[in-house]
């Protein structure tokens, strides 16, 4: 809990408009070295706290929302479940802090220094318009394997650095947190994923465009609102995945398995469906503009509410059709 005698320190700042809340607040700390402040579930929400010192502070849970927090020094701060939506980290030192499940999304992190910053569970998206990239935000994928190789499973909202557009060929990143993460290659080459280990991993919102995802294993992956556009993913495994709203423009999944995915309102719009195996899967109100569905399995799928279906020669066995009725035209 906020130790009261603390948060008054921060308050004062508000009743000295001559003064900045940081001026009063860090002059306090000089004067009180030996003191850890507390001010876990605190609400700053709005606050003006530029170049404020809230180096190794108890901020568990403390609601920053909005605040101003350009060029303040949170080194070693515990910011665990702390909630920074749209707050200006603009210069902040984060280095060492603890940001575990912590909400950051929609910040300025221009200059920001998240080095060694505990990120795990953190949700981290929409960071972006920075005028210097932050520093910690961005890993390599050698750098990936070698932290999934040590144990560490979240990578949540960082930039994934594929200098080498063959480095993750065959990998195995299975039950990793990859949600809101962007993968790219400076060389703006095309990266390939060919066999990689993707199982039980959660992709929500990842762009994963314009690649090669063969033969790739999403089996039971979290893959709500993931950018699957232009890619060539044959003979790839998605069974068992929660591809809604997914977008599945203008690519090839020829051959690939969609067992009881959950492609509720995916966008497919054409694409290469050819050989698929659909069986079980929920394509309820999904967009099926010009696709090729040749030879694909749509034993017991749903696809009530669906737009633009053309079965074209694919299996129906039991299939709810977009008009709610069931199809079966094998004998």
């Amino acid at each position: 809990m906020t130790n009261e005698e603390h948060l008054i320190i921060i308050r004062l700042g508000l009743l000295a408009p001559s003064l900045e809340i940081s001026e009063i607040w860090n002059q306090w700390r000089k004067n009180n070295p030996e003191i850890i402040p507390d001010l876990s579930g605190a609400k700053l929400r709005k606050f003006s706290l530029e170049n404020i010192d809230f180096s190794n502070c108890n901020l568990e849970k403390t609601d920053l929302n909005r605040a101003n927090l350009k060029g303040a020094n949170l080194e070693n701060a515990n910011l665990q479940g702390a909630y920074l939506n749209k707050a200006n980290l603009e210069n902040v030192n984060l280095k060492n802090a603890n940001l575990k499940g912590a909400f950051v999304a929609y910040i300025n992190p221009t200059h920001a220094n998240f080095e060694a910053a505990n990120l795990e569970n953190a949700i981290l998206f929409d960071i972006s318009g920075w005028d210097e990239p932050p520093i910690g935000l961005e890993i390599t994928a050698e750098e990936l394997l070698k932290q999934y190789a040590a144990g560490r499973r979240s990578f949540r909202g960082l930039d994934i650095n594929i200098n080498n557009k063959k480095i993750l060929i065959e990998a195995n990143l299975e039950g990793a947190d990859l949600a809101y993460t962007t993968i790219f290659n400076p060389d703006f080459t095309i990266d390939d994923l060919t066999g990689s280990n993707l199982k039980n991993t959660n992709l929500t919102g990842c762009d994963l465009g314009g690649n090669i995802l063969n033969k790739v294993d999403f089996s039971r992956a979290i893959m709500k609102e993931v950018q699957l556009d232009y890619v060539e993913a044959i003979a790839a495994n998605f069974s068992g995945a929660n591809l809604k709203k997914a977008k599945m423009t203008y690519s090839d999944f020829q051959d690939s398995n969609f067992s009881y995915a959950d492609l509720r309102r995916a966008f497919m719009y054409r694409s290469q469906f050819k050989n698929c195996l659909l069986i079980g899967a929920d394509l309820s109100y999904a967009k099926l503009g010009r696709h090729s569905l040749i030879g694909a399995n749509l034993t017991n799928a749903n696809l009530t509410g669906a737009s633009n279906f053309n079965p074209e020669n694919a299996i129906l066995n039991k299939t709810i059709l977009p008009d709610g009725t069931i199809a079966n035209n094998i004998s």
